[in-house]
């Protein structure tokens, strides 16, 4: 499109997913019918995006090319919003935030087949939003979407953004479909090329990585099962325990899921676990813990040998650690509902190893929540930045001395990161960061990465490692007066 440079879906998942036919489900609802329900519950209603999907072809009775055609409809719509918006509202005379939600819903699901499925033809996406809002509407709206969605389809080419060199932060927030505050965050850190770079990342399906239950199998076998059932599994680049995964239509359909020969975790993510590097027969505190990856993942390293105390302060959760740890065949691991900023006093000086996996805005996850980018706002980080703090500083104590501490984020801002941990270190003078250089199960490319790793912190970044973004780093606690 002239002037509208947008970040169009892989031709690959196109090909997959833009023939759906429009027979009924189970429940009577078409493919569009069923994406459209549920984007009401999420923009409506103030529903996750993942779970009102989820439980949307739970019970579908919709087949793989339908359920892939539902999925980016939903994922596509409410992770591009702004820019549909943006779209729309210059084709129309009135405000779109006026419109009825189910009608500003069959618009966006209209608009986001024209402006990014190109293989949709245009009869299928303008006929298909009438049908829809014949249901969902009157008279009158029936001939306002076909007017406004036959529109667009002629005028495509005409729509235009504000220009990349007059006001960069505008244009990459409507191209890229990205909140302004945080383009303006990273076009200040990154620059202009790398920010477009971050926000096309963001905008692509997230790969299905998994981590290898060694307790059980091996990496290599893992792969020969998965054969057995139709999955593709290719090794991961990071770590020895990590299948990237295509071929199949739900995770929890496939047995050697069901029998726990692997869990879904990004590579970044695996690393902490590696950083953390427990021993068999060690006190390990996993300090917020849900839903147990990370805690699954210590127990795979210690052998499933030791005490491993999860943690998490919500006890709603505490049931996702266990259901994962009886999956996988773990029994070393011992729940807990607790405040992570309280286990210094609660438990005292127990712990060999340490993990916070602290709460934090989740701007390296974007890919994977595709409303997420929508429900945050600036005002939050400065107090996940103190929350953060006061976890760090009240977990700390249960650490014995020379006992280590990993402190991980899906976070890639400064303040929650790297800064947090140096104001850790000035509140205690007995914690040291260590060199994690030969911990890691790679070699970085980069000299940045070295120098920090050197230093012992680790920054991955989506558009640069091509993973989730995660932040961590390696704290000893020193024994003094020795």
């Amino acid at each position: 499109m002239a002037g509208l440079c947008l970040d169009h879906i892989d031709e690959k998942e196109v090909a997959v997913i833009v023939a759906p036919t429009e027979r009924g489900r189970k429940d009577g609802f078409s493919p569009r019918e069923l994406a459209l329900r549920t984007l009401y519950q999420v923009e409506a209603e103030g529903a996750f995006a993942n779970l009102a999907l989820n439980r949307a072809l739970q019970h579908s009775g919709l087949k793989k090319l339908d359920r892939g055609f539902v999925t980016e409809l939903v994922y596509g719509v409410v992770r591009s919003s702004n820019t549909l918006e943006w779209v729309l509202q210059q084709l129309m005379d009135r405000s779109l935030d006026k419109t009825p939600p189910w009608i500003r819903g069959i618009l966006k699901l209209g608009a986001y087949q024209l402006l990014y499925m190109d293989k949709v033809p245009v009869s299928a996406a303008c006929n298909e939003a009438v049908e829809l809002a014949r249901k969902y509407g009157h008279p009158g709206t029936v001939r306002f979407v076909n007017g406004v969605l036959r529109n667009l389809a002629r005028r495509r080419e005409e729509v235009t953004f504000p220009p990349l060199d007059r006001d960069p932060v505008a244009h990459i927030s409507l191209a890229h479909s990205h909140p302004e505050w945080l383009v303006s965050r990273w076009v200040k850190r990154f620059g202009v090329d790398a920010t477009i770079a971050l926000c096309r990342f963001n905008n692509q399906p997230a790969d299905n990585s998994v981590r290898t239950n060694t307790l059980k199998t091996s990496r290599e076998e893992l792969v020969g099962l998965l054969a057995l059932e139709g999955v593709k599994a290719e090794p991961g680049r990071y770590t020895p325990e990590s299948l990237d995964l295509s071929g199949f239509t739900a995770m929890d359909h496939l047995r050697a899921f069901r029998e726990g020969m692997f869990l879904m975790q990004d590579e970044a993510s695996q690393m902490v676990a590696h950083l953390l590097r427990p021993k068999p027969g060690e006190v390990v505190v996993d300090a917020c813990a849900a839903p147990g990856t990370k805690t699954t993942h210590l127990a795979q390293l210690m052998g499933d040998r030791g005490k491993i105390l999860a943690w998490d302060v919500h006890q709603h959760k505490l049931g996702l650690i266990e259901g994962n740890c009886r999956r996988l065949g773990i029994h070393c691991v011992t729940v807990s509902q607790g405040d992570a900023s309280r286990l210094g006093t609660v438990l005292g000086e127990v712990a060999d190893r340490l993990l916070i996996d602290a709460p934090c805005s989740g701007t390296g996850v974007l890919r994977r929540r595709p409303d997420a980018r929508w429900r945050k706002s600036p005002e939050k980080l400065p107090e996940l930045r103190e929350l953060q703090l006061q976890i760090l500083a009240g977990a700390v104590g249960c650490l014995k001395p020379g006992g280590v501490l990993v402190y991980s984020t899906c976070s890639i801002e400064d303040e929650e990161n790297l800064d947090n941990v140096r104001r850790l270190l000035a509140l205690r003078r007995d914690l040291v960061m260590e060199d994690i250089s030969k911990l890691l199960p790679f070699i970085p490319e980069r000299e940045e990465d070295r120098k920090s790793a050197a230093a012992g912190y680790l920054q991955f970044l989506p558009h640069v490692h091509g993973t989730d973004g995660f932040f961590m780093a390696r704290i000893r606690r020193v024994v003094t007066g020795v």
